[in-house]
């Protein structure tokens, strides 16, 4: 019961802001000057994973594309990443070096030709260019040309690796790389093909392989935190690592986790491992195991919490801190007690209006587009509650469709007494409101801090929600509960 009160008092106090990037000391311009055509008009973004465990984006910079199409992205870094290139949601990865400058194209798009039923979650289009100052030792250059054969090779050498066992077939490849890219000194580079390498291994490891497996790859090696393919054998070596080593008992791990968390218990646990004597590695798996842990339904989440915070204060590790701060962040995010995700929208009339503006009243704001009949439906009753408890309550719908106009258009035909905004391309906001399906409703109390996320439709007796916090200040009013999601 403590911990559940400090954790829920750790949501309040709103410490979970995301750290993404270490403070850069040597760091240097990174420039992108570039061509979109189709996207005149638009904005470009340049994102990365915040760490890659948890997988959250952050969006580095933004920068408008002009009506020619051209734009550039001036920003420093200090080490080499993998990051992102996106227009609306359309996205394509890039490798960044510290110092270089990138002229790219993009390949000509129409992006207005995808309908609205369009889901960015589930149909992400790729954003294809191509680098026109490359040249045989260009980063990206050489990792496709490096990906294309290492995915050939695996498809037509499959059945003899993995049904046969033929290991030679590894050795060769080996021998291959090693000739066609020797001209390569860059170590990212080296890294990235020795991981992908390294990651052939991974389906024959066993409980008399795997000690050997990490002395090659792992033991009393550098961590490479911004590198894919070492963060991709790290991730898969590791899979579900707390619930199948020979040194924790399940029961064991229950207990601990569920009724005495301790980060250091843990830790000193796991470092009886001689595969983790190293600290980093330890943690960085203790960490990993954590966030696997925390989708179990054995284990408590707020404890899993409790000693993630453990982690974000006194790890030795920046980088750890921040990880653990991350996946707090992904527990805290949407959860009742939490501010909800601010906006600046047009109205039908393109007057501005902003979530802040309603700060001091209720509010049951929904996601929504005029395509979907399930809205519709919902409208009609939200309608008569609008009326109820409209001088209470502020109801604002926000709509996704891709055209201001198609909104317009479809309100003028409708008899609706609420506040209706536009999106106006903020895919950001749709994100940021993990907006999977329409129509989706949030009911948020006073101080902009989400009550219920999310909240019951109009037609799911909403109107029980609505009633008590209308009239909330009558103490003889019955509080009803929320269903859980």
């Amino acid at each position: 019961m403590q911990l559940n009160r400090l954790y829920r008092n750790f949501l309040k106090i709103g410490f979970l802001i995301i750290s993404f990037i270490p403070y850069i000391t040597n760091a240097q311009n990174v420039i992108i000057n570039g061509n979109a055509p189709g996207a005149e008009g638009k904005s470009i973004s340049l994102l990365i994973n915040c760490d890659q465990i948890t997988y959250i984006e952050k969006k580095l910079i933004t920068s408008p594309i002009d009506s020619a199409g051209n734009f550039t992205i001036n920003i420093k870094i200090e080490n080499t990443v993998s990051a992102f290139l996106k227009i609306d949601y359309y996205k394509s990865s890039i490798f960044i070096e510290s110092g270089k400058t990138y002229n790219i194209i993009i390949d000509s798009i129409d992006y207005n030709t995808l309908d609205d039923k369009t889901n960015p979650y589930f149909e992400q289009r790729q954003l294809s260019f191509k680098i026109t100052n490359f040249n045989k030792n260009e980063l990206n250059f050489i990792i496709h040309k490096f990906d294309e054969i290492y995915n050939d090779y695996l498809i037509k050498n499959y059945i003899a690796i993995y049904r046969f066992r033929d290991f030679s077939k590894i050795d060769t490849f080996k021998v291959i790389i090693n000739k066609l890219f020797s001209y390569v000194k860059n170590d990212f580079f080296k890294n990235y093909v020795n991981y992908s390498i390294a990651l052939l291994d991974v389906p024959f490891i066993s409980n008399t392989t795997r000690s050997n497996i990490a002395e090659l790859h792992l033991k009393n090696l550098p961590f490479l935190y911004e590198n894919p393919r070492y963060m991709d054998f790290f991730n898969q070596f590791f899979q579900n690592f707390l619930l199948t080593s020979n040194l924790i008992k399940k029961q064991d791990l229950i207990q601990t986790i569920n009724f005495s968390p301790d980060y250091y218990a843990i830790t000193d646990t796991l470092g009886k491992d001689s595969i983790l004597r190293n600290e980093v590695l330890r943690e960085m798996v203790l960490l990993k195991g954590l966030y696997e842990l925390s989708f179990n339904k054995e284990f408590n989440k707020n404890n899993i919490a409790y000693i993630l915070l453990q982690i974000s204060k006194h790890s030795k590790f920046e980088e750890h801190r921040k990880i653990a701060e991350n996946i707090i962040n992904l527990f805290n995010k949407l959860q009742p007690e939490t501010f909800a995700p601010g906006f600046t929208l047009k109205d039908i009339n393109k007057k501005s209006v902003s979530f802040s503006d309603f700060k001091g009243k209720y509010i049951y704001l929904s996601f929504w587009t005029t395509w979907c009949t399930s809205c519709q439906s919902e409208f009609a009753i939200m309608s008569k509650l609008s009326e109820i408890y409209g001088s209470k309550i502020v109801f604002i719908s926000i709509s996704a469709d891709k055209e201001f106009l198609t909104m317009v258009n479809y309100l003028k035909t409708q008899k609706y007494n609420w506040q209706f905004l536009h999106f106006s391309g903020d895919y950001d906001l749709l994100e940021a409101y993990g907006i999977r399906s329409y129509p989706l409703f949030v009911f948020i109390d006073t101080q902009g801090k989400i009550i219920s996320y999310p909240a019951p439709k109009p037609s799911e007796n909403i109107a029980l929600y609505l009633d008590y916090y209308s009239k909330k200040d009558n103490k003889t009013i019955k509080k009803p509960l929320f269903p859980k999601p």
